[in-house]
């Protein structure tokens, strides 16, 4: 929830900064939940979570995605990995914790204010 809403906060920060300075076109955020994993502490996709990267990268292909955004874990990376490799996409890693400041400063840092980014988490 808190993740929710901080995406929240940031889309509405970028829009309107966007708007403020006349940048045009306004930020898109697409934020997914990492595709299916196996057992294990930090485990990789399985055969059905890789098929699922497979359709995230066809979906995501003409969306000129700037950045995609992955936690320290194996399955956001391996989610992502299909973009970064197919459409040559540069993958910031972020720390997956419930405040998000490590996202947010990322953001800030790798200046995607009016870009369009694909945020890879997990559902807490």
């Amino acid at each position: 929830m808190r993740l929710i809403l901080l995406l929240i906060f940031v889309a509405t920060f970028f829009t309107g900064f966007a708007q403020s300075i006349s940048f045009g076109n306004k930020a898109k955020i697409y934020l997914v939940r990492h595709a299916e994993k196996g057992p294990g502490e930090d485990p990789l996709l399985t055969t059905d979570g890789n098929k699922r990267a497979g359709d995230l990268l066809r979906a995501m292909k003409n969306k000129k995605i700037r950045h995609v955004y992955v936690t320290e874990y194996k399955r956001t990376q391996n989610t992502g990995d299909s973009i970064r490799l197919q459409l040559g996409i540069d993958t910031v890693h972020y720390l997956s914790d419930t405040s998000c400041i490590d996202l947010m400063n990322k953001l800030i840092a790798n200046k995607d204010v009016n870009k369009s980014i694909l945020i890879i988490g997990h559902s807490n």
